[in-house]
């Protein structure tokens, strides 16, 4: 009943009373006995909750991910297991710790094809993608996620959720743009840019709808598009701010202020930048 309020409240935005929500539950859960799948599941949630709403590199997030892999850390574990591996690989990136995140892509992408497991597969994809991107690798991040975004297109939105990965489909549909720019394939960029947009504004949620926005804004940022990138930058601000969502919100404040400099009004941009940052 508390995982399902907890559920409630983050559909509903407020994320400080589905936190305790979920706190309250694994207080329960240590009180009457412990329940080792019901624990990772009720963490996994925890996980999920964090990086929306802290980000991949919070201290909360860290928390939950190292629990969880205390608990277990095999696939087959509980369902929630292979979202909890993909965090983890994205805690690391996000902090270059490029050694470290290419090993856990590698062996959540091994994982996912030793198990036949189309989800974890996935998820493998884009962490090698993602990594080799951020390495400087444009040809091999597009082929891999490419790969991903057709293993995601081919499974229901509900296993998606189910095995933890709603970040992944939000992330995978758009992160694939900059890998196909850099290696020359600028149509089937804006594809997968736009189309990303296009997607979240159809299923209607608002984190998706201000992530891809702001990952449009960089996009446009990186091409050298002021006007574009603070267009879909102050949006997924203005969307950041209402939804709660400070790691969009900072982001695309970032990405605002470079463009807002680059048209003429340095003084503003600046500012903003530095806000961003803080």
């Amino acid at each position: 009943a508390m995982v399902a309020a907890a559920e409630r409240s983050m559909a509903l935005l407020a994320y400080d009373e589905a936190t305790a929500t979920l706190e309250r539950a694994l207080a329960l859960l240590e009180r009457h006995g412990a329940d080792r799948e019901r624990e990772i599941r009720l963490w996994s949630r925890q996980v999920s909750l964090a990086t929306v709403s802290e980000g991949f590199t919070s201290p909360r997030t860290r928390a939950a991910v190292e629990r969880i892999r205390a608990l277990s850390g095999q696939l087959g574990d509980a369902p929630e297991v292979v979202g909890t591996l993909w965090s983890q690989w994205a805690y690391w990136a996000n902090r270059a710790r490029m050694a470290l995140a290419r090993e856990l892509a590698d062996d959540l992408l091994r994982d996912g094809l030793q198990h036949e497991d189309a989800a974890a597969m996935a998820a493998g994809a884009f962490a090698v993608g993602q990594t080799a991107f951020l390495a400087g690798e444009p040809a091999r991040a597009a082929d891999h996620l490419e790969r991903c975004a057709q293993l995601l297109a081919d499974l229901p939105d509900a296993e998606v959720d189910r095995r933890g990965l709603g970040l992944l489909a939000v992330n995978g549909r758009c992160a694939l743009a900059h890998p196909l720019w850099l290696a020359g394939r600028s149509a089937e960029a804006d594809r997968a840019a736009y189309g990303a947009v296009d997607r979240a504004d159809l299923d209607g949620a608002d984190y998706p709808a201000a992530h891809t926005r702001m990952f449009l804004g960089w996009y446009h940022a990186a091409r050298g598009d002021a006007e574009q990138a603070l267009a879909w930058s102050a949006d997924a601000v203005r969307r950041g701010e209402a939804g709660g969502f400070p790691l969009v919100h900072h982001l695309a404040g970032a990405f605002a202020g470079w463009a807002r400099a680059a048209i003429g009004d340095p003084a503003t941009g600046i500012n903003e930048l530095w806000a961003a940052m803080e």
